[in-house]
């Protein structure tokens, strides 16, 4: 088996500073089975550590992966990132909300948050692992985080994050955009055949700090086709 992007099961939205959580809507229900991600950029401008949950429109909670939530630095307007999965049940909704706390009032500068269906994968512990990057120096090369999978066929989700004021401007390959680049964040999948190190690679303009996650997710194996008699 391989994974594969389901087509036309895309959502991202990005909003300014209101509100404690944030929905994107796919165009269809999920199919049961099927893997669905959801991952979030938020600008929190503010170094207090939120919390972030992840729901479908019928109440499915998603898993959060190990890295949650991702600290991308304050050098990027204390940039928080978050990747959630769902084995998608047989009631599983097409609408994604993710929503956060923090613990003081400030807001949010800006939100954005991103879904996708796939399929292919694992149908029981899909997660392998995932890593942050706490913030990049000064380029215009969105080249960091770095993940070390050790299973051939991964499925690999990354989130990239720059200063406030640029804006990716590329997904670069091996990677493949996911939906659409929004102000200063960007979202790509990978398809990995062989295990090993895969950095993201993105551009953004000009120049700033940036920070980012990856997370990798196991392919499903084929079953036999049938018995064999000897």
């Amino acid at each position: 088996m391989a994974w594969t992007l389901v087509t036309g099961q895309v959502a991202g939205q990005t909003n300014g500073a209101t509100g404690a959580s944030f929905s994107v809507t796919l165009p269809n229900n999920p199919t049961q089975g099927n893997l669905v991600v959801a991952a979030c950029i938020l600008y929190a401008n503010d170094a207090n550590t939120p919390s972030f949950t992840c729901t479908d429109g019928n109440s499915n909670s998603f898993t959060a992966s190990a890295g949650n939530p991702g600290n991308l630095g304050a050098q990027i307007f204390h940039g928080w990132s978050a990747i959630f999965y769902l084995i998608a049940p047989a009631n599983a909704n097409k609408t994604v909300t993710i929503a956060w706390t923090v613990s003081t009032t400030a807001p949010a500068n800006a939100f954005t948050s991103w879904a996708a269906e796939f399929n292919g994968g694992v149908l029981t512990s899909p997660f392998e692992r995932d890593v942050v990057n706490t913030g990049g120096a000064n380029s215009t090369a969105m080249t960091v985080p770095s993940i070390t999978t050790t299973t051939n066929g991964d499925l690999l989700i990354n989130i990239e994050a720059g200063g406030s004021a640029s804006t990716v401007t590329s997904v670069n390959s091996p990677w493949t955009q996911i939906e659409n680049l929004r102000r200063s964040t960007g979202c790509a999948y990978d398809v990995q055949s062989t295990s090993g190190a895969q950095a993201a690679n993105m551009t953004q303009s000009p120049s700033s700090q940036f920070g980012g996650q990856i997370a990798a997710f196991k392919v499903g194996v084929a079953g036999p086709v049938g018995n064999m008699m000897m």
